[in-house]
């Protein structure tokens, strides 16, 4: 292969491939008689252009810079993993983003306190490529003996290698920096001083930690060390990265020196999240027209215990012990409140023994009740969910571990769940501080959070606020957070002692009337109604992807009004809006949904062609199960896919472009880069016809579709709107 740079015109530059018999590799006056073929057209100058090859692969990759608007040098990167066809040119943002501080290493490395270092004999190191990576780089660092334990952004990995292995990994044509993955880069700055709070009241503490190897591999090198230097492990779990232990400040940094520990932050005891609602949701509309009360849906309310004798929680199944609480049985209720419904014989019957207007919102549903303080492995908790007797296809949470900002040991752990656990949905309140000090189970990718909207107990919107209630977005790495909203006041539920409250709230309210209303779609999706294959007799046989669950919820949506970041109700306030089964199933005959059947290795990309009428919005969701976040990373996303829109004439909606600040989707732009979550939302589509809607593996570094043995991916993709 022979790369060539065309300057024809002083301001005109070409990067051209032209393609030669193998034999001829070396001689660069040699052209295949096709000729060469353009790949890229710049207006600018270009330098610094840079061929990259890969020992015993056909991937290459070129870099280069381009000069920008304001005249300084802007670099891009394109790859051929095939020696043929290139990607589209990238930006290539060369910082390394770790919590403890973003930087380019070959412009300026962070100042690290000396106790902070890499110790002395640790295998840890950082990897960062000269492009974004592909599986042909790891490939050959595997070859090496190299053990790659963390995805980094940008463009790199912490690795474990020896001295004589990193000098080698640094002689790699596609290697741009190997550094020192320091102990100062495993947990928040200033954890270790006797300033921070978690040592104000004894000088011990108890700490999550994240193992760089999974379950006891990882797990128990440490809690052997932890031992011998006088500390108290707390719990492990083998099926996942965490543990905890109590320890000192000095036995902490000696625990967090060890190769085997990838991340550590502090422990904290889980705390409590404080007949309109159906309507608005639009559950009773599908009562109405489809006779749809939850039945055959099992939902689990993983909350402070429920009073199992209330009367209007009688068709329950007990997951653990549970003490009677007031709360769970409240959160019990908005789910699935019986308001005196049975089924019996097949008929619907109501008799005086509840309360008709507390109903919840799947009262014919049964419920699964469980104490959070009873569960000391939430990963073996939610695999025993999923089996008999329970056979759950969702649990809500108005519950989480102290607030933070940030994604945690405790998000990571989430997303790991909800990663291995790919048929269960699981929803979280965001929480109730009126910033963005949120539960961490919140932050996890995989998970729907569920924020707040005062409604004032009326139904008309126009009355609705944020008013600092809930807890809001962004996560710390600019991810569209809560998912959805819902009522925040003023919500009829049942309370312990056989009662009923009017006034519970908050994002513990406003989680299960979402929990509530995606119940019901599982029970719609059973029913085969949106053209989805349904061969079982179940509920939870036929259950869908849990990606797919979260991509029609969002996509049937009904925003609040809203326009500009500082509007109440803007987008980090409200996610994509309220759950609205109306909207879903009107849309159902008007509706395409891919449930993880379509697969994409890295940078391959699937076009959709759907026939769009105008009579109605177009909404695209696309939505993809990405693996565990690197908590040590300011970026938490690991995988990279994208959504592009393409209507007849040629213009292009990129996902979530323009959607933080308004309701609609702006064209053009560039890809997201953050989110896993993706829409364009067009309010009328006025050019009809035929439009396209791609989905692009931009970046894969990990393999999320464990099925083949290939690094792949897998999506759930919603268009409505189309026509039938």
């Amino acid at each position: 292969m022979k790369y060539t740079i065309s300057t024809a015109h002083p301001s005109l530059l070409a990067l051209l491939v032209a393609w030669i018999p193998a034999a001829q590799a070396q001689d660069p006056s040699v052209n295949r008689p096709e000729g060469e073929s353009l790949f890229h057209h710049l207006s600018q100058t270009a330098s610094d252009v840079r061929v990259v090859s890969v020992p015993n692969s056909p991937a290459w990759a070129i870099t280069w810079s381009e000069q920008g608007a304001n005249g300084a040098p802007e670099p891009y990167f394109s790859l051929s993993l095939d020696g043929d066809t290139f990607t589209d040119p990238k930006a290539n943002d060369a910082r390394v983003l770790l919590r403890f501080a973003e930087f380019d290493p070959l412009e300026a490395l962070p100042a690290v306190p000396t106790t902070l270092h890499r110790p002395s004999g640790s295998s840890l190191h950082i990897v960062q490529f000269r492009t974004q990576g592909i599986e042909p780089y790891r490939e050959t660092l595997r070859s090496m003996g190299v053990r790659l334990h963390l995805f980094l952004a940008n463009h790199s990995h912490v690795v474990g290698m020896n001295a004589k292995q990193a000098e080698q990994v640094r002689s790699l044509p596609f290697v741009r920096w190997v550094g020192p993955f320091h102990v100062a880069y495993k947990f928040e700055r200033g954890l270790l001083s006797a300033d921070h709070p978690v040592w104000d009241e004894s000088p011990t503490a108890r700490f999550n930690m994240l193992t760089m190897e999974r379950g006891m591999e990882g797990q128990e090198p440490v809690s052997q060390f932890i031992a011998t230097i006088g500390g108290t492990v707390n719990q492990t779990t083998p099926e996942t990265f965490l543990m905890s232990a109590t320890l000192t400040r000095d036995q902490l940094l000696e625990v967090a020196r060890l190769d085997h520990v990838q991340w550590i932050d502090v422990w904290g005891e889980p705390e409590h999240d404080m007949d309109i609602a159906r309507q608005m949701h639009g559950s009773d509309y599908v009562q109405s027209v489809g006779g749809y009360l939850g039945q055959g849906v099992q939902v689990e309310v993983l909350d402070g215990g429920c009073d199992k004798n209330h009367p209007d929680l009688k068709k329950y199944k007990e997951h653990g012990p549970n003490s009677p609480g007031s709360h769970g049985t409240s959160t019990s209720g908005i789910v699935c409140g019986s308001g005196g419904m049975e089924l019996r014989g097949g008929i619907v019957t109501i008799d005086r023994s509840g309360n008709w207007a507390a109903r919840g919102v799947m009262p014919l549903a049964r419920l699964v009740v469980a104490d959070y303080a009873n569960v000391s492995n939430r990963y073996k908790h939610t695999q025993d969910l999923q089996a008999k007797p329970y056979r759950c296809v969702l649990q809500t949470n108005s519950w989480g571990d102290p607030r933070t900002k940030n994604y945690t040991s405790v998000s990571q752990q989430m997303d790991l769940i909800l990663f291995d656990f790919s048929r269960i949905s699981i929803l979280q309140s965001q929480s109730n501080a009126g910033d963005q000090m949120s539960r961490p189970q919140a932050w996890a990718k995989n998970i729907i959070a569920v924020g707040g909207v005062y409604h004032q107990d009326s139904l008309t919107k126009n009355d609705d606020s944020w008013s600092g209630g809930g807890s809001i977005g962004p996560a710390a790495d600019g991810r569209i957070k809560p998912d959805l909203a819902s009522y925040y006041d003023n919500i009829l539920t049942t309370t312990i002692g056989g009662g009923y409250t009017s006034s519970f709230g908050g994002t513990s309210g406003a989680t299960p009337i979402i929990a509530g209303h995606l119940g019901l779609f599982y029970q719609m999706w059973s029913d085969g109604i949106f053209g989805n294959p349904a061969p079982k007799t179940t509920v939870f046989a036929n259950r869908p992807q849990n990606t797919t669950a979260k991509a029609v919820l969002i996509n049937t949506a009904t925003q609040w009004t809203f326009s500009g970041s500082n509007h109440d109700l803007t987008r980090m306030h409200q996610g994509w809006g309220h759950a609205d089964l109306q909207t879903m199933y009107d849309q159902k005959d008007r509706m395409l949904v891919i449930d993880e059947t379509d697969v994409l290795t890295e940078t391959q990309a699937t076009t959709y062609k759907v026939t769009v009428d105008g009579t109605t919005p177009l909404k695209v969701t696309m939505i993809y199960r990405d693996w565990p976040g690197t908590t040590g990373s300011s970026q938490h996303r690991i995988n990279d896919m994208d959504l592009m829109v393409t209507d007849p004439s040629g213009r292009v909606y990129w996902g979530n472009r323009g959607l933080n600040n308004n309701m609609w989707s702006n064209a053009g732009g560039k890809a997201n880069t953050k989110d896993t979550v993706e829409n364009v939302f067009v309010q009328t589509p006025t050019n009809i016809g035929t439009w396209k809607v791609t989905v692009i593996a931009s970046e894969l570094n990990q393999d999320t579709h464990v099925e083949t043995a290939a690094l792949d991916a897998d999506y759930a993709l919603v268009i409505s709107g189309i026509k039938p």
